[in-house]
């Protein structure tokens, strides 16, 4: 009887150490999971040819805010434009990307431009920091313009705030 009580206290040990341990480790999991930054990624794109401006929705899959704080522009006229190439280098920028969330982050094309025609080609990359690095990330994004975009045949943009970037 002696043995049988000793094997019922180790198992029932063995099972509140094993469960107690469980817990912590998905706690530490569940933290370190909700305090490292990801990357945004970009879902989306949309040329608002009223503000001469191209929308993207930028999404951050992680669990701390990222905060876009400048953006470049390099255009590549396609075969149908007249429109010499340019750049746009380090515009500022302020678009908080919450946590798990996605945003729309608005880029203005140069002043005095004529409107994207199919086949331009537009290069955005996005610099942000995270609150946990003094360091600044880049994100690059190249938009064929098609069809669609000219014509207005995208489906319609999720109900969002835009947050427009200063023009440069």
């Amino acid at each position: 009887m002696r043995w049988w009580r000793l094997l019922l206290v180790a198992v029932v040990g063995l099972v509140l150490g094993y469960g107690t341990g469980a817990f912590f480790a998905f706690e530490r999991a569940s933290v370190l999971v909700q305090n490292t930054p990801a990357s945004p990624v970009i879902v989306g794109s949309l040329y608002d040819k009223e503000q001469h401006a191209l929308v993207y929705l930028v999404s951050n899959p992680g669990g701390v805010p990222l905060q876009v704080v400048r953006h470049s522009l390099v255009f590549t006229p396609g075969e149908g434009s007249e429109e010499a190439g340019y750049q746009l280098i380090d515009v500022p920028t302020d678009v908080t990307l919450a946590p798990f969330s996605v945003a729309q982050v608005v880029i203005q094309l140069k002043t005095g431009t004529e409107q994207l025609q199919p086949g331009d080609v537009v290069a955005v990359t996005l610099d942000y920091t995270h609150p946990f690095s003094p360091d600044l990330y880049s994100v690059l994004h190249t938009t064929l313009i098609q069809r669609e975009h000219v014509e207005g045949e995208q489906a319609p943009l999720p109900t969002l705030t835009p947050q427009p970037t200063p023009e440069s």
